[in-house]
């Protein structure tokens, strides 16, 4: 997978940034030092190529390189702007995934977004390089109601098959025990009544019982 890129318009960047834009009354050389250092970590930090692009000095006749690490830096050839430079490199990678422009020209925006390129703002982009770097994301397990294909590992079978055997070992124990130990009240007493019908239910039976056609001639 190729290594993602920013393209970032440096003044443009510089100038609409409060925190790097104060460091312009000391002079431009030292607003794009800081704002290089402030780069030169995120590049580090996310593993991304940045590229910052300057409009060239009065004195520059011809466009101009410096690379630090993942950071690089360019300065255009008057009359050319960094502007130019910065859509150069869109029309040459149109459609590309791994790249991103970082600027608050509108003109740069509608051209990226023409060659179906994303782009950020440099207010939003600045708040993006103060924001800590993220931890990497982990893949959360999904539960086994999620997971239409998820199965139990062969320990697990095991493990719940001799649960389920304890349980219907004991289950039939106290089968066989209800069987064995019928319900019985020890206090359990008959009245006359009834102990003269049960006496005729057990003569009766005897009587069946004892009939010359159960007797073998």
């Amino acid at each position: 997978m190729k290594q993602q890129k920013i393209l970032i318009d440096g003044y443009n960047l510089i100038k609409t940034v409060p925190v790097f834009n104060e460091i312009i009354e000391d002079g431009l050389k030292n607003a794009r030092r800081n704002l290089e250092a402030s780069l030169t970590i995120y590049s580090k930090d996310n593993n991304i190529s940045v590229c910052v692009f300057y409009d060239g000095g009065t004195n520059s006749y011809r466009s101009q390189q410096q690379n630090s690490g993942l950071l690089e830096t360019f300065y255009s050839k008057r009359p050319e702007k960094a502007d130019d430079m910065i859509m150069d490199v869109i029309a040459s990678s149109h459609g590309a995934r791994w790249l991103r422009v970082v600027t608050s020209d509108r003109e740069i925006q509608h051209f990226a977004k023409r060659h179906k390129i994303s782009f950020v703002g440099s207010e939003e982009f600045a708040e993006e390089l103060e924001r800590p770097l993220k931890p990497p994301t982990t893949i959360k397990e999904k539960s086994r109601e999620e997971d239409p294909y998820w199965c139990p590992e062969k320990g697990e079978i095991e493990e719940w098959l001799d649960v389920f055997d304890s349980r219907a070992s004991t289950k039939s124990q106290k089968t066989e025990k209800n069987r064995a130990q019928p319900d019985l009240d020890p206090n359990l007493k008959l009245s006359d009544k009834e102990i003269d019908a049960w006496d005729t239910i057990f003569n009766n039976q005897k009587k069946n019982s004892d009939s010359p056609n159960d007797q073998r001639s």
